[in-house]
């Protein structure tokens, strides 16, 4: 087994939407026992609106 604290610092996950990463971020950061970080829950507090208020009112590229 790999020593996850030396080969690994940072995992992303990208795809397209409602594909599931944030579920398996939530999954594998338990089972690694590593922070996760959502950068929609980012984005919603920094803009103060929802994903879909972000899109519905913009033309927002992030």
């Amino acid at each position: 087994m790999y020593d996850l604290d030396k080969k690994l610092n940072k995992i992303s996950m990208i795809g397209f939407m409602a594909t599931g990463k944030t579920k398996n971020s939530i999954l594998l950061s338990q089972l690694l026992d590593r922070p996760a970080i959502d950068s929609d829950e980012m984005i919603v507090e920094k803009e103060n609106k929802t994903i879909p208020e972000i899109f519905e009112n913009t033309r927002a590229i992030f």
